[in-house]
């Protein structure tokens, strides 16, 4: 077993130091650290969570003696499918010496009938998902196992490898064909090569699809579009059918999918360079880079709108012909949203993240159509924005990407960028003229009971609607008008809704 030295911080040691003390006196067999805490520990990443085996312990009745100690909170959390020799896991909340909250989920080890504890840790190490996951540390002496033989080489070498190339580590919990890929991203390691044949089983990703929660699939998709690499492992999953499986499984049965193209596809026109998919992936490569100090939710949000906003051209009944052009994609942006809403459904990725997402798609062609828009446009696409609850420079972001994307030279991207470049200088003037005025586009000078004060009209009902609408559009038109003039002119446009006589 080779074996190599770590050095937790001081509070790690008081934090050790106290699991050992309990394990003692509870009568077990010691404890070790596994997992990320040890792997992130030999790569000089700094980790406020643990992975704890407790070696013939009761994690329940150990989590209660912390508590017990005044140690912290705790709570029970279900094993997972591939953790099935273990007991329910419990995670434990507390504060270190230093102030530092910690989080420790503590898991029972127990040996079988005749079963050596080095043999129990050994199946445990070969029944993880990568051999990096795979090391243990024994805090009795400062010691990390490499039960597999091949984590720590695999560490310095910077490779995924699921231990053994053992299809059942997969077969047991498939996400982990999707955890791969996030540790791609987020390690930068690339993947062992009998590993990344596993990856193209057909009957895994099939498992996969049948058997895991579509919840944790999507957080599992959520991390990697939160990473500004997050492209790399969205082109290692449809490279080897995962994505493909996904997107066809959220679709549900039916005329769409039987109709939809390969991702793959040309693209048939003088409009793009790249077939569809490289189109797309690079459109997500160029929002992870271009926004990469946003937020994890915006920048999740916006790569995944990179990578889905074109997906409606696969269907093939949209697909038409245009003499001197080729083919034609109308309206593919409502496909595209209506494919990116039952995904986002089918994930379980939450109602505001899929309404902004489904919109975001759906504009991301707007930008095209307001080159030669005069100023009332352009306040109508602002209002209509806010409306929808979508950033407008997020759709700006969209179509800079997408126009990068299409594979052209750089003297054919040139004017398309600066017309754009152009246009966002002429909304952000549009919107400082707004504020300057003290009416924020989309913000009517008149709300809706102050117009039925206006029509003398008490009476509720869809008049009102109908009035904002037409004076929403008097601002855009006229946007320094106070509330008297928009009543004057309002009393005149709808006099059927003043108030009935009496």
């Amino acid at each position: 077993m080779k074996t190599c030295s770590l050095s937790p911080s001081h509070d790690e040691q008081w934090l050790l130091q106290t699991l050992q003390e309990i394990g003692t006196s509870l009568g077990g067999h010691g404890v070790r650290v596994a997992g990320g805490w040890v792997r992130d520990h030999l790569r000089g990443i700094v980790t406020s969570d643990m992975d704890v085996l407790l070696l013939n312990m009761d994690a329940e009745a150990f989590a209660e003696r912390l508590q017990q100690q005044g140690y912290g909170s705790r709570h029970i959390i279900e094993p997972k499918p591939a953790q099935a020799r273990m007991a329910r896991t419990v995670r434990v909340c507390l504060s270190l010496p230093s102030g530092e909250r910690f989080e420790v989920d503590l898991g029972t080890l127990a040996t079988g009938d005749g079963e050596s504890l080095d043999e129990a840790l050994r199946q445990d190490a070969a029944g993880r998902d990568l051999t990096i996951n795979a090391l243990f540390y024994d805090p009795a002496t400062a010691t990390v196992e490499d039960r597999t033989g091949q984590g720590l080489d695999d560490l310095r070498r910077g490779l995924l490898r699921v231990p053994g190339a053992r299809r059942c580590n997969l077969w047991d919990d498939p996400l982990r064909l999707l955890r791969i890929a996030r540790f791609h991203v987020t390690t930068g390691f690339a993947v062992e090569a009998q590993t990344r044949c596993l990856m193209d089983d057909r009957q895994l990703q099939q498992r996969l699809v049948r058997c895991t929660s579509p919840e944790r699939i999507g957080q599992e998709l959520l991390a990697m579009w939160s990473h500004p690499r997050g492209s790399r492992a969205m082109e290692l999953l449809h490279d080897c059918g995962v994505l493909d499986a996904l997107l066809l499984a959220s679709q549900g049965e039916g005329e769409l999918v039987e109709q939809l193209a390969s991702w793959d596809m040309d693209q048939g026109n003088g409009h793009h360079a790249l077939n569809l998919w490289q189109h797309s992936i690079a459109a997500m490569a160029c929002m992870g880079g271009q926004q990469a100090d946003a937020d994890g939710q915006t920048l999740a949000l916006l790569q995944a709108a990179a990578l889905l906003h074109d997906v409606g051209k696969r269907y093939r009944p949209l697909w038409g012909e245009k003499e001197g052009v080729g083919r034609t994609y109308h309206a593919h942006e409502h496909t595209s949203a209506h494919m990116v809403q039952s995904l986002c459904i089918w994930l379980c990725l939450g109602r505001r993240f899929c309404e902004s997402l489904c919109a975001l798609v759906r504009a991301h062609m707007l930008p095209s159509g307001l080159k030669d828009a005069k100023d009332p446009a352009l306040r109508r696409f602002l209002r209509r924005m806010a409306e929808e609850g979508v950033q407008w420079r997020s759709v700006f972001a969209l179509s800079h990407c997408d126009i990068l994307a299409k594979g052209q030279a750089d003297e054919q991207l040139a004017p398309v960028l600066s017309q754009l470049a152009s246009l966002e200088q002429r909304l952000e003037g549009l919107e400082a003229q707004a504020a300057s005025l003290g009416t924020p586009i989309g913000r009517p000078v008149l709300n809706g009971r102050q117009i039925m004060e206006v029509f003398g009209n008490s009476t509720a009902g869809p008049w009102v609607g109908e009035v904002l609408q037409a004076l929403l559009e008097m601002q855009d038109t006229e946007p320094a008008m106070d509330s008297a003039e928009a009543a004057r002119r309002l009393r005149a446009l709808f006099p059927a809704y003043g108030a009935p006589e009496r």
